[in-house]
């Protein structure tokens, strides 16, 4: 039987929008998102006249959005999935890479967890670096063609350096949290699913016990172009690697 919820554990850059594309063309897998993104939950406290703190801000996500949220997927026979990179859960769960009380709670409320990973560090940080610029996020936006016109700059590798151990470090805070609260998740690679898409989200399927014949890939994961592996190079070459 399919399962009522999930958690895709995420750093940026590592094809979590992605899959979550591809789980919104599932009839039973909701409509997996954001939901800790800063421009989801600002639309919490637009009804406000006062600003509310992180404290307060999370009691609204824990007490108002997310069972509002579990409730109407539910009543359509739904799952309710969610998509968080790490930066996004320490906001309001962890402190010093450790999860919190609530932040245990949160992730206990999930029947399965997916964590989203990286094997190419170097070309996850430059893709980030050029979105930041770009400021084109997903590969299925239209803009995406924009990219294209990176080119990486020798006062970009310390941002490069900087994103790499950043990212390093969000990735070994979910391993470290999974570990101490004894939680077991689905490992997807960034890799995997941009070369063998429908072998990967068989996986998934199959972690989340949703049924084979609902499987759709998606058509827009791919692998770095060669413009980005041109700017890994001439990265190394700016570290004198």
């Amino acid at each position: 039987m399919p399962v009522k919820s999930y958690a895709i554990l995420s750093t940026p850059r590592t094809g979590s929008t992605m899959l979550c594309s591809a789980l919104k063309l599932v009839p039973g897998a909701g409509q997996p998102m954001e939901h800790l993104n800063d421009l989801i939950t600002s639309k919490l406290t637009s009804h406000v006249r006062e600003p509310l703190d992180d404290r307060q801000l999370r009691g609204q996500l824990e007490g108002v959005y997310f069972p509002g949220s579990r409730q109407a997927h539910a009543q359509r026979g739904q799952a309710f999935g969610t998509k968080m990179h790490f930066s996004q859960f320490a906001k309001f769960y962890a402190k010093q890479g450790l999860a919190t009380v609530r932040g245990e709670m949160v992730l206990r409320s999930f029947e399965r967890l997916i964590l989203m990973t990286r094997r190419d560090r170097i070309l996850q940080a430059l893709s980030n670096v050029r979105a930041n610029q770009t400021k084109v996020w997903a590969s299925h936006d239209p803009r995406h063609a924009m990219q294209a016109d990176y080119q990486f700059r020798p006062e970009h590798s310390e941002l490069v350096s900087g994103t790499i151990h950043d990212f390093q470090r969000q990735e070994n805070a979910w391993r470290s949290i999974c570990a101490q609260l004894g939680l077991s998740y689905l490992e997807i690679c960034y890799e995997d699913l941009a070369n063998d898409p429908p072998t990967v989200l068989a996986k998934v399927h199959e972690w989340l016990e949703f049924p084979k014949e609902d499987l759709q890939a998606p058509t827009t994961v791919k692998l770095s172009n060669p413009t980005a592996l041109l700017a890994k190079e001439a990265y190394l070459r700016s570290i004198g690697a």
